[in-house]
């Protein structure tokens, strides 16, 4: 299934796509040693069948009043079709998520060959399609390092490291009842984009109010970006035009800004959440560059994982606070953060003894700067970036336990 333009306003619901790139090689003496990594799962079947159910009834309801245009009573069949297709299925990989996953471990070793050939270690969260994720890309790297050991793990539904999100007490506040929700309602009415856009399948004298409207249209704007990730055209793109998914994506892209991302709004709160995940790359790179035994640390988890770290970690523009959220979209892009199979790379070099260990960051396979000087982008001195997010965890206020899980649980912005 083709992507029909270059922009398709489907936020994080994008599959992931790898073009090539040239690579900038490393100084003169310096070769690949270690690589940390955080990766979002693969492309999903949808996660509930909640919102396709509850359109398929409004347009049951209807077509039993002859309220449905013939457009209309074609999606409610396209509507059918997609829940026949993810029923069972809601919330796993689907087949293109496995080939995502796998496609980013083949080149992982393709273009770092230096690095393998010790331990590798992976860890999952919990939830299905993590796990699908982490076992598609072992499986796939397994085929290059032979019989040299891996060890996998998954992690319990307590999880500070990759699932903080629905850890810390604070943030689940936050995420229930912030005061964000009503800015984003706001937002949304900014035009009265879904009334004209439902009356294309339900006539207008079925009476939908706007906010019903607003609900269906946006559920159907999910489902249709949902058909990318399982690769099936069900013909839903004909009812969108550019400024249409723009809309709804503009909707999608600045929930995900307010809700997970580094808004004024959550006082540094839903970013700085994810300390305990950068103090984990932090002490598992050192340790194994110390130790010399251990090629990779790898990590499937979630949207809600990789945007607030890119945040906290201060990423091109993706750490950006405003208050005019009408410009959120203009620096801001949830599609380019957390598509499926987001992943960030950190590759460490090693050269000559008593050279400096150098680290250069991939974000979805691309080279992109740390948010501090080098004479040598994009390959940084360890000890420079390490010192750098030292000051960050310092600057946040971590609650003075031994715990992690009760760190996570317990941080407050204030």
């Amino acid at each position: 299934m083709s992507l029909p333009m270059a922009r398709c306003y489907l936020g994080t619901e994008t599959p992931y796509y790898y073009t090539p790139e040239s690579e900038i090689e490393a100084p003169s003496g310096y070769h690949a040693v270690y690589i940390t990594h955080l990766s979002r799962h693969g492309s999903r079947y949808v996660t509930s069948s909640k919102g396709a159910q509850e359109l398929y009834k409004v347009l049951s309801e209807a077509y039993k009043q002859n309220e449905l245009t013939q457009e209309g009573k074609q999606l409610r069949r396209q509507i059918r079709r997609f829940m026949a297709l993810s029923q069972g299925k809601y919330g796993l990989l689907t087949p293109f998520g496995v080939q995502e996953q796998k496609g980013i471990a083949k080149r992982m070793y393709a273009h770092y060959p230096t690095v393998f050939g010790k331990q590798v270690h992976a860890v999952s969260t919990y939830v299905t399609r993590a796990k699908q994720s982490m076992d598609a890309f072992i499986r796939e790297l397994s085929h290059y390092i032979g019989r040299k050991p891996i060890t996998t793990y998954v992690n319990g539904e307590v999880d500070p490291l990759l699932r903080f999100f629905d850890l810390n007490e604070a943030y689940i506040q936050y995420k229930e009842k912030g005061k964000w929700k009503a800015e984003l309602a706001t937002f949304t009415k900014r035009e009265d984009v879904s009334t004209p856009f439902m009356t294309k399948f339900i006539k207008e004298s079925y009476g939908l109010t706007p906010t019903k409207a607003l609900d269906l249209a946006t559920t159907l704007y999910s489902i249709y970006a949902n058909t990318y990730n399982m690769q099936v055209d069900l013909g839903l793109g004909q009812y969108f035009d550019e400024c249409t998914l723009k809309y709804y994506w503009e909707n999608e892209n600045l929930k995900n800004y307010l809700e997970k991302g580094p808004s004024n709004m959550g006082q540094d709160l839903p970013t700085n959440i994810a300390f305990a995940l950068l103090r984990d790359f932090i002490d598992k790179s050192d340790a194994a560059l110390q130790s010399g035994d251990v090629s990779a640390d790898l990590r499937f988890a979630h949207a809600e994982t990789i945007i607030p770290f890119a945040s906290l970690l201060d990423l091109l523009t993706w750490g950006r606070q405003t208050d005019q959220l009408n410009t959120v979209s203009k620096f801001w892009k949830d599609e380019c953060i957390a598509p499926m199979a987001a992943n960030i790379q950190w590759i460490f070099y090693k050269g000559e003894e008593n050279q400096p260990i150098l680290v250069k960051m991939l974000y979805n396979e691309k080279a992109i700067p740390f948010p501090t000087g080098s004479n040598e982008r994009p390959y940084y001195r360890w000890e420079d970036i390490k010192d750098f997010y030292e000051q960050v965890l310092q600057g946040i206020n971590i609650p003075n336990t031994p715990s992690v899980v009760e760190q996570v649980k317990l941080y407050t912005a204030n």
